[in-house]
């Protein structure tokens, strides 16, 4: 296997430290990070450790925006608003 050796600065390292995961090699962490799209099935079992109280203020976070049309959510968030 061929290595190339890059330069990055302090800060993209610590960024780069902290988005790797444990048992994931510098090189992982950027192959990773760096796909444009990844299948959902990456995602299956992502929230299965939250408790479930968590889970509850995330959706009802969320719950208003449902109510909010698209167009007007858009206006909404590009003048900083949240819905109430």
């Amino acid at each position: 296997m061929s290595t190339k050796t890059i330069t990055i600065t302090e800060e993209a390292y610590r960024a780069l430290t902290r988005a790797r995961t444990e048992k994931e090699s510098f090189s992982d962490a950027v192959k990773r990070l760096a796909e444009r799209s990844r299948p959902i099935s990456d995602f299956g079992g992502s929230w299965e450790d939250v408790p479930e109280t968590a889970l509850e203020d995330v959706e009802s976070y969320f719950r208003p925006y449902r109510k909010v049309g698209w167009k007007k959510l858009e206006r909404m968030v590009s003048k900083g608003r949240r819905v109430k």
